[in-house]
């Protein structure tokens, strides 16, 4: 395998990794213009659309879980259930007291 063929392999591997990379990345985090531009320039374009990608269009991060949705935290003071206690509680103090 000569030097022209590896510099080929090389290229073609950092093209579709590229590629893949665009498609995988989650369209809020892409900087810098929409997802599907940059898969087309990166398309059209591979060194350049490659390079552009990695320093322009890639996010700072890797998203590992959505940041966006989250679950909301309830806390045993905001059920129906804790409410009914504390009425009962109430209730119960009330029912106790000597008039």
């Amino acid at each position: 395998m000569g030097l022209s063929e590896l510099a080929s392999v090389s290229f073609l591997a950092l093209w579709g990794a590229v590629l893949v990379d665009v498609y995988l990345t989650d369209s809020r985090f892409v900087r810098q213009g929409p997802k599907w531009c940059w898969m087309i320039f990166v398309a059209l374009l591979p060194i350049f659309g490659a390079v552009g990608w990695m320093l322009l269009g890639r996010p700072f991060f890797t998203v590992r879980r959505d940041p966006v949705v989250r679950e909301p935290v309830i806390g045993p003071e905001d059920t129906p259930a804790w409410a009914a206690f504390v009425a009962g509680l109430a209730d119960n103090e009330r029912a106790q007291r000597p008039d």
